[in-house]
């Protein structure tokens, strides 16, 4: 009885060697940000407002480094908002990928700003299939 043909394995979305040459094209594509979660939806004062439920980011990119990061979160109250932002990646001197994004208003606009300095993302690679920003997964 012959044994079924194991399926082939696909390629590794994030392979040394295009990451060692800083080649942008490698993130060609939309790729996973971090995991589901919730947080906590403060107004500008810093009272507490509601805990909400933030779905997985995503974040795409073109083969320039150039694309859009996106992100939602549903609130009981308040409902879903979403974030979109354009966004931008670069190799640093230091081997790691560095991105930045300006800062924009969500949808819909209820004073809900997204873009601070801390979403701009510092990113090592760690193995074929998996680079870590801050403590975001990012995988295919």
């Amino acid at each position: 009885m012959l044994k079924p043909a194991e399926p082939p394995k696909p390629p590794p979305a994030v392979p040394a060697e295009r990451w060692d040459k800083k080649d942008l094209s490698l993130l060609q594509g939309c790729w996973r940000l971090g995991r589901d979660g919730q947080s906590r939806l403060t107004k500008s004062d810093g009272t507490f407002v509601e805990d909400c439920t933030v779905k997985a980011g995503t974040i795409c990119f073109g083969s320039d480094g150039k694309g859009r990061r996106e992100a939602t979160q549903d609130c009981p109250s308040t409902g879903r908002s979403r974030c979109v932002a354009p966004i931008t990646a670069a190799f640093g001197n230091d081997g790691l990928l560095h991105t930045k994004q300006p800062q924009v208003m969500c949808e819909p606009a209820v004073q809900y700003w997204w873009g601070s300095p801390k979403n701009d993302l510092t990113c090592r690679r760690v193995s074929d299939d998996l680079v870590m920003c801050g403590s975001y997964e990012f995988r295919r």
